[in-house]
């Protein structure tokens, strides 16, 4: 059973349409990555996950597909960390963990695993540090650990390691690992990191425009592509038009062609060369850019 399944979800605000068509799972014991430029969507989506905008389309958590909203049961499930953290800077982190049972009073805080996680990364040294001293790195660690020690099956994070030094960041992301472990618990994020992402998540959804170009895991993701360079002949446009040709770039006479493998045939005169998910995705987010151009194109001439 998945944690989260959406099928054709719709969102806008008033005339302007945000979300259109989006399908993702969330897989219990497993990480889903949101990734896409701003304003793709991520944090729309992450917000319709933790029931606080209305839709169209289906949204089913843990098997239930009555919509998730603020005032029903489903919400005890889901830990939403915002994008803005918002935290008292007046207060001292250590009062700010000593309220959480009170903020987050669906949630059962293990303040025990919350203390040792603490340590594990140097931040019990903070706790007696006014939160507006911090810095801005530590803050979001605070959000992050906190939805870590709860009770929550699913955790909704948006952008929740912003601002982390490379230590931390990787030392966060073997927490986030450990909190899914036993299978029945699982994590949705927003990230625009994609070396992160690549570390942390085995599946990613790829936004743009409100539309989903991607969603799967991100083996069978960089499976399906590689990049194919060979020398640029002069006049010779036909290159576009191979099979599998998904995008190509022109650089320095040479052509960089990003491909789908299992239809690209191979040239003799070509190396083919394996990607990483940052190139994949910049790949496919420059062709669904030119795509939706050119749709926009003939919708406003028809």
């Amino acid at each position: 059973m998945n944690a989260v399944e959406l099928r054709s979800i719709h969102k806008s605000f008033k005339q302007n349409k945000v979300l259109s068509s989006i399908d993702l799972d969330v897989m219990n014991g497993g990480i889903t990555a949101i990734a896409g430029p701003n304003g793709a969507g991520k944090t729309t989506t992450l917000k319709i996950i933790s029931g606080y905008y209305y839709f169209d389309g289906s949204c089913s958590l843990f098997g239930d597909v009555t919509p998730v909203t603020p005032n029903n049961k489903g919400m005890d499930n889901i830990f939403y960390v915002p994008e803005e953290k918002g935290l008292p800077g007046g207060q001292k982190v250590s009062t700010f963990f000593s309220n959480s049972s009170l903020l987050y009073s669906k949630h059962k805080i293990d303040h025990a695993k919350l203390g040792a996680m603490l340590k594990h990364l140097g931040l019990d040294k903070k706790l007696n540090s006014p939160i507006k001293e911090i810095s801005m790195g530590m803050r979001s660690s605070l959000y992050l650990l906190l939805a870590l020690s709860s009770s929550a099956k699913l955790l909704v994070l948006d952008e929740p390691m912003t601002g982390l030094d490379p230590f931390i960041r990787s030392r966060m992301i073997t927490l986030m690992k450990e909190f899914v472990l036993d299978g029945n618990k699982a994590i949705i994020y927003s990230s625009h990191i994609l070396e992160e992402i690549e570390e942390a998540a085995d599946r990613i959804v790829i936004l743009n425009n409100g539309q989903s170009i991607y969603s799967g895991t991100i083996d069978e993701l960089k499976d399906r592509y590689s990049e194919a360079v060979i020398e640029k002949p002069a006049m010779n446009p036909s290159v576009y038009n191979l099979p599998g040709v998904v995008f190509v770039r022109e650089e320095n006479g040479l052509y960089h062609l990003f491909v789908e493998n299992k239809l690209w045939k191979g040239l003799s005169s070509s190396k083919q060369y394996p990607l990483r998910l940052r190139e994949i995705f910049i790949n496919l987010i420059e062709k669904s850019m030119i795509s939706q151009g050119e749709a926009n194109e003939f919708n406003q001439s028809s």
